[in-house]
């Protein structure tokens, strides 16, 4: 599950790109932090993403200060939630 992308529950702020649009179809909006570790990702390119068995293509949209993430740990914020179950794995079976 993801927040709404109109949600004043998080105010990140944003350092390159934008942020998730409700018409955003697997968008992704990484951290500085992610960007330090993946000095080759940036906004306007394609990332798959690995969630379980099943790949998918990402475009990252923006970049934010590193509010997304605890110590050492990769997070991205989507407007999929099918893809994200609770704590970034697979969705729970409905």
């Amino acid at each position: 599950m993801a927040l709404p992308p109109n949600t004043d529950m998080l105010l990140p702020t944003l350092l390159e790109g934008r942020w998730l649009l409700s018409e955003d179809e697997n968008a992704m909006v990484i951290n500085a932090e992610v960007r330090d570790l993946e000095p080759d990702v940036g906004v306007g390119d394609d990332v798959v993403l690995k969630i379980g068995e099943r790949e998918s293509t990402w475009r990252v949209v923006g970049v934010v200060r590193g509010v997304l993430a605890g110590p050492r740990r990769t997070r991205a914020t989507t407007t999929s939630p099918r893809w994200c179950g609770p704590w970034g794995g697979p969705p729970a079976s409905r």
